[in-house]
């Protein structure tokens, strides 16, 4: 599963010889719980609008470093939020312009803007936009030194106590591999309980659906590191890898195939004091053109990937999950942008973002949010399997310039179910490393 141009001795035969392949960057990915030591002296260059002095206060009583002019940084935090106009945007050249090759490697730069309103003029809302536009560039131009980029665009009247944590999730490892996303935040679902850095699934229990292996047990080692309490499920013949990871967690399983209509009570049985966190996972692929693809594998993929996760979601929207919940739809790369072979399997992925959506309308009322994660290549056991110049273009093709780890899915849904990220609903976010397909 290694990738091959990461390799020392690879990367010195690669530079002696001068050919035109990419190095990419070691990613620093997080080892430990969550802990204010693990980023404390990190150096920021903060500039802009009110957000960021009002940012810079919080971050520096987190242990970031915030002073002006102390280079290399490890991070550029630029408010954006006053740009208005197409001359404003001229703000965004001086800052970065001057300051993007005082960056070290493997830092961190997140834009805050305005985010589209209904009473915006024509050069209002093109200048808001314009900013997305150009933080997806900047991800690109920099993603080669392991540079991430993000862009939040806020909502007017959020609290700076629910904008910190989302910024701090963007300067540190867990984000290690996002870059060039644009989410919006608001404060139509957050909620007012604590919101510590540490420990801060402590008393919340999850579910993770397809949880025996891979991505689903890897979110449930890191659900569980942060203090959940974890219910893994997936199907009977995994009994025993459920078993093995449940006891390592401290967590309990569900030896049951998620397309079963007994899941929902199944679950509420084990809870009987409701979920917090629904993580949807379980999925499977059965790839052929659409021209060579028979109906049972168009059937299966679409009920496992789909289907029982639409049946659980609802049900557990009736009666199962608490007030503030959180849920969390695997999606893909391949759901946004199609691929080849995967009719089936765009469509669940695609459907999958869809039911997010709509679960969030559903749920908002009990500050419920939804949202889905779309991964691109990730180093597993099933993508081990691909054929080398096929394994080479989903690690080349993005601003990192290397495929992820499960970790990173992990780490992104631990982040997005826990209170600090409950601005943010409703929306996808791709953990892909700055995928160059798709929207």
């Amino acid at each position: 599963m290694a990738d091959w141009l990461q390799k020392k001795g690879t990367q010195k035969f690669i530079k002696t010889l001068g050919l035109p392949l990419p190095i990419p960057s070691t990613l620093k990915r997080q080892t430990e719980v969550i802990n204010p030591e693990n980023w404390k002296g990190k150096k920021i260059l903060l500039d802009g609008a009110s957000l960021g002095s009002n940012l810079s206060s919080i971050l520096e009583q987190n242990g970031f470093a915030t002073q002006q002019g102390t280079e290399p940084f490890d991070a550029l935090v630029y408010d954006a939020s006053s740009i208005q106009s197409i001359a404003d945007l001229k703000k965004l050249y001086d800052f970065f312009n001057g300051n993007i090759r005082k960056m070290n490697r493997g830092g961190r730069i997140v834009i805050l803007a305005g985010m589209p309103t209904d009473g915006a003029t024509l050069e209002n809302q093109s200048s808001i936009e314009a900013i997305t536009g150009f933080s997806r560039a900047l991800s690109k131009e920099v993603g080669k030194r392991g540079v991430n980029v993000q862009c939040l665009q806020i909502e007017n009247n959020l609290a700076i106590a629910h904008i910190f944590p989302i910024v701090h999730f963007f300067l540190t490892e867990p984000s290690v591999y996002i870059t060039g996303q644009v989410l919006q935040l608001s404060s139509k679902a957050v909620v007012t309980e604590n919101l510590s850095l540490t420990n801060s699934l402590k008393g919340k229990t999850a579910l993770i659906t397809g949880g025996a292996r891979g991505i689903g047990a890897e979110t449930a080692k890191v659900l569980a590191r942060e203090g959940a309490k974890v219910i893994v499920l997936d199907i009977p013949k995994a009994e025993e890898d459920l078993k093995t990871l449940a006891a390592s967690i401290d967590g309990d399983y569900i030896a049951m195939d998620v397309t079963d209509t007994g899941v929902a009570n199944k679950v509420r049985e084990k809870c009987p004091n409701g979920l917090d966190i629904l993580i949807n996972n379980a999925g499977i692929t059965r790839d052929k053109t659409i021209a060579k693809m028979t109906e049972d594998y168009w059937d299966l993929v679409l009920n496992v990937n789909l289907k029982a996760s639409i049946q659980l979601t609802d049900s557990l929207l009736q009666s199962g999950l608490n007030e503030g919940a959180s849920i969390i739809g695997l999606s893909s790369i391949s759901g946004i942008a199609g691929n080849v072979g995967q009719t089936n399997y765009s469509a669940s992925k695609a459907g999958m973002i869809g039911l997010m959506e709509k679960a969030a309308e559903i749920g908002a009322a009990k500050k419920i949010t939804a949202n889905a994660i779309a991964p691109g290549y990730i180093e597993t056991k099933m993508t081990e399997k691909l054929p080398f110049f096929v394994k080479e273009a989903g690690r080349r093709l993005s601003s990192l310039a290397q495929g992820g780890a499960p970790q990173d899915i992990a780490e992104a849904i631990r982040f997005f179910v826990s209170p600090g990220a409950k601005a943010i609903t409703a929306q996808v976010i791709r953990v892909c490393g700055g995928s160059f397909i798709g929207r």
